[in-house]
């Protein structure tokens, strides 16, 4: 067992703490890696990535990126 700061640490927890440590180290670094590659492609193409981002939250939101002026009257 470790002693820290009064509290006892069991090899157990010790282990499952070196692990979360470990996996939040892992997902910082993709992080950092998907913030340079997005970095990346808005430098070198702006208005793409812009027309990309829109139509994927509309996606995302259900919404069609097009407007509709009420002319479905829901087929035949």
């Amino acid at each position: 067992m470790w002693a820290l700061r009064g509290f006892y640490i069991s090899d157990r927890d010790r282990k499952d703490l070196f692990e979360q440590l470990q996996k939040a180290e892992r997902l910082g670094k993709g992080k950092e890696a998907a913030f340079k590659m997005v970095s990346d492609m808005l430098d070198a193409c702006p208005n793409e990535f812009d027309a990309l981002l829109k139509k994927s939250r509309a996606k995302k939101s259900g919404t069609s990126p097009f407007k509709s002026h009420g002319f479905d009257r829901g087929g035949k």
